[in-house]
Parts: structure tokens; sequence; C-alpha cells
């Protein structure tokens, strides 16, 4: 395309053809960038704003460059998507269920709209929007989710280099805490319960490796996605390694990593349980590197499974996170400070955090005159597995 030079000032010229402005780089030869408009003002402007931006970058100064594009929520979410929706510490999920759930309805409503436009305002209006779009609930617990997948989503654009900040990762949730379901409600009454269920699940083959996986997360704390990393192959250090003295247990935290304890205690009781299992494993799946082996025997079991199969049951609701509950019961029954419980549970809060989950502690449990409770009460449920008692 042969163009024809106007020149109008220093450095900025017009193309007599088509009107558009253009500035003109003598460095080595003559480049010619377009400045996007055809009024003179706005050429002006934007020249001189190319100007400073360059003059700041020999100066070591950062300035946001006008040239360059505003990034949108739409670039963010097609970042996010292509690098797998990591996890805020910028790992793999095992399960993407969420977020995946997410994205179309964020893409819906913030589409086209500049990252530097979002504030509370504007979470608000979509706050607004999504509970209209709800089969069950309020609406509110979703809200905080879909808007955690993008505040996510917007801290890996930012690592990346897509966008400078994240503007909501300060926010209100929508959740009135006063009406938050915590562990301690969803929990088993004691561990007669947890093996109680676990037989139920023992009495079917393709739902033994539940019973497994129930006792595993009560007997260790660990939540859903640390119990299912779990490999028999595993490397050093690595989760479901243990020492050669069998005292411990590597597992992996997916979360409050600046305060990572990648270590279980394997007691009496969380020996027989490996042992138990092992066993189970060498005859049921033998060639499946995962402690808990998903139907096809090769995979990973579904991180939703034994919740699925946990509602299903009559009576007091019971979730694999109430098990943590259950979990910070037994090490209280037994004397067991709330500061060693809260480092065993990787929980960076400490003992406000325990109380404000789990409830507060009997005064008389802290005296060492609890309860006791025991991991295996009687009888452990694997002793009734058929497939290989």
């Amino acid at each position: 395309m042969q163009h024809c030079w106007e020149n109008v000032e220093r450095g900025l010229y017009r193309d007599k053809g088509t009107g558009q402005y253009y500035e003109r780089i003598r460095a080595g030869g003559n480049t010619w960038l377009s400045l996007e408009t055809t009024k003179l003002v706005e050429a002006r402007e934007r020249l001189d704003a190319r100007r400073a931006v360059r003059a700041a970058h020999r100066l070591g100064l950062r300035v946001r460059d006008p040239a360059k594009k505003a990034a949108t929520v739409n670039a963010v979410l097609d970042r996010f998507e292509k690098d797998g929706y990591p996890n805020k510490s910028g790992h793999s999920r095992q399960d993407v269920t969420q977020p995946q759930s997410a994205v179309p309805f964020l893409r819906e409503f913030f589409g086209k709209t500049r990252v530097s436009d979002l504030k509370e305002s504007t979470l608000d209006d979509y706050h607004e929007w999504r509970i209209n779009r709800i089969a069950k609930g309020d609406g509110h617990r979703t809200t905080d989710l879909d808007i955690q997948t993008l505040s996510v989503a917007l801290s890996w654009a930012r690592r990346k280099d897509l966008i400078s900040s994240n503007p909501i990762e300060r926010r209100q949730r929508y959740t009135d805490p006063r009406t938050v379901r915590h562990a301690k409600d969803v929990a088993p009454n004691d561990m007669r319960v947890v093996h109680r269920l676990a037989a139920r699940f023992f009495t079917r083959p393709n739902s033994e490796v539940l019973g497994w996986q129930l006792l595993f997360a009560a007997m260790t704390g660990q939540r859903t996605e640390e119990v299912l990393s779990l490999r028999n192959d595993a490397a050093a250090e690595e989760p479901g390694w243990m020492t050669k003295d069998g005292g411990t247990l590597y597992v992996r935290r997916v979360k409050n990593k600046g305060r990572e304890n990648p270590c279980v205690c394997v007691n009496d009781d969380l020996r027989r349980l490996l042992e138990a299992h092992a066993n189970w494993k060498a005859k049921r799946y033998p060639n499946c590197p995962w402690y808990f082996p998903g139907r096809d025997g090769k995979a990973i079991l579904s991180a939703g499974a034994l919740a699925k199969a946990l509602r299903k049951r009559k009576g007091k609701r019971v979730t694999p996170h109430g098990l943590r509950a259950l979990y910070v019961k037994v090490r209280r029954s037994n004397g067991i400070p709330d500061n060693q419980i809260a480092w065993e549970l990787n929980h960076t809060s400490g003992v406000s955090m325990l109380e404000d989950v789990y409830g507060g502690i009997p005064p008389h449990w802290m005296s060492g005159n609890g309860p006791k409770l025991t991991w295996i009460p009687g009888k452990p449920a694997w002793e009734g597995i058929p497939t290989w008692a």
C-alpha cells in the first residue's frame, strides 16, 4: 500500500489517502507507527503518551503503555483455561469441576469487561445477576465460588504478566458467616460410626475403596485432595512414601504452603490400617499406583465419590470435611493441645481457627480427663471384607 505523507509537526505525519495519523521514528531508517486515529487532537495526545513511556523506560520507570490494549476478563479466562485451571498456589488441580462450571457464567456476565474496570460494585451486579440463575439455594455461596474462581484466574494472569494487578483480591463475601455450616456439624460422633460406615462400603467390591478413603481421612485429618494424592510408588518424601522405620508417612498439603508439615506420625492404629490396606490393594488392584483406585483400577478415584456416597445414607449427615472435625475431637479427647493439632492439620491460624471451625474444648479435657477416644474401638471394619479376609 502506497502512502502519501503530510508532515503535520515534528514526528507526526498524516496519510493523505486514509486520513490516519502516524508517528515517524528515525532509528536506522524510517519506521511508521499508526496512532489509530484520524483526529489531530487524539493523535497529539497519543504521540505524547508514547514518548513519555519511552522516556520512563530509559529511566528505569514502569508506566502503562497506552498503545497496549487493556486486558479483558475473557483474555484472563482464556489463559486460565489454557493452563488447566491452576489453583491459587499455581499448582494443577485434581478436580477442575468447580472452575469449569463457573467460567461460562463469568464469561457471559463480564465478557469484554476490562480488568481495570472490575470493582466491588461490579461484583455486586454479578451477585444480583447470578442469584437469579440458581436452581437450588440462595445463590450466595455459588456467587462466592464463582468470584473466587475469577480472582484465582486474575492472580494467575498477573503471575504470567498478562495484567499488573488483581483488583478483586480483597473483597466482601456474600455468604453470611452466621449461616455457614461448620465441619463439626457434619462430623461423625466417634470412630465407631466411621467403622460402621466403612463396613457398609466393604460389603460391595465397587465401594470398598470408599471405606478405605473414609478411614484414612478420619485417622489422618487430611482433606480429600490430600488423601487421594497418596501413591504406592512415591519417591522419597513424596505423598505416600514412608520412612524405613515405618514411623512417618509423607503426605501432600494443598493449603498453607508457607507452613507446610508434609508428615503424618504413624501410630499403632494407623499402622494397622496401612498394613490392612496394603494387603487389600495387593489382591484387588496390584497394578495401580494410587492408594485409592477408581472404577477402572488404573486411574485415581474421583474426588467427589465419597461425598456422593455419604449423601445417600440416612441419619445425621456426614461429609469428608467433617472427618477432619472428628480427627480434632479424638486428638483433643486424649489431651493433645490445640497448637499441636493445628500443626498436624497444617493450619496457619492455629488455635483460633480450630475453635472457630471445630468448637471449643471441655475444660477437663485440657487437663487430661477427656474420654480418650480411640481410632479402632473394637473390631476394625476391614476384617469383614469378604474378598480377601
